[in-house]
């Protein structure tokens, strides 16, 4: 039987030991921490950042969007004021259309108004008492202060106002009119110089 004084004590660490261990848990607990304000850091400042990117791209195409509204109203209006001519010229008037009939010029004012123009169909197209002379507009979408107006005078321009400016068969007010400056056989010039329309002689 063995002597019980024989069996050997429990060694302790090391102090010198005991404390490097501290400072490793320490260092760990450290950088650990470190770690955790970097990523609440690194989230606050790029997520604003992603999100202001995402907006901006948001708005481009939005606004791409609008411009395209923008051109199917103006091509509308350029068949219709096509249109007129036509039957102008097959019946010396020009003629009315709400956007409730079956006619070409209602199906024209139902495409503007399915781009979103805020002009009612029925206050698009204007005639003068004898039906002699003709305006159509439409409210736009990119900027809303403008509408895009055609004429029985050959006017085809942007007309602005914040509130629907064309009350008349003009686009401008008659006295502002192109064919009262110059000869109705000149053709209308837009401001950078391109031809656009011919005027009508006025019966």
């Amino acid at each position: 039987m063995g002597n019980i004084n024989n069996i050997p004590e429990k060694q302790s660490l090391p102090l010198n030991r005991k404390k490097s261990d501290l400072i490793v848990l320490s260092i760990i607990g450290a950088i650990v921490i470190i770690g955790i304000i970097f990523s609440v850091v690194f989230y606050f400042v790029t997520k604003p950042k992603e999100a202001q990117e995402k907006k901006a791209e948001l708005s481009a195409i939005e606004q791409a969007q609008l411009k395209a509204k923008d051109k199917q109203i103006m091509n509308a209006i350029s068949q219709i004021a096509n249109q007129e001519a036509d039957e102008y010229d097959s019946n010396n008037v020009y003629t009315d259309a709400n956007g409730s009939g079956p006619s070409t010029l209602d199906k024209l004012l139902q495409g503007i108004k399915t781009a979103g123009s805020a002009t009612a169909s029925e206050n698009m197209i204007i005639l003068s008492a004898n039906a002699s002379e003709f305006s159509i507009h439409a409210q736009l979408m990119l900027d809303k202060t403008y509408y895009f107006c055609m004429d029985s005078t050959g006017f085809a321009d942007y007309v602005s106002g914040s509130n629907d400016p064309i009350t008349g068969p003009y686009c401008t007010e008659p006295e502002l009119r192109y064919e009262d400056v110059y000869p109705t056989t000149t053709p209308y010039v837009t401001p950078n110089s391109t031809p656009i329309y011919t005027p009508r002689t006025t019966p």
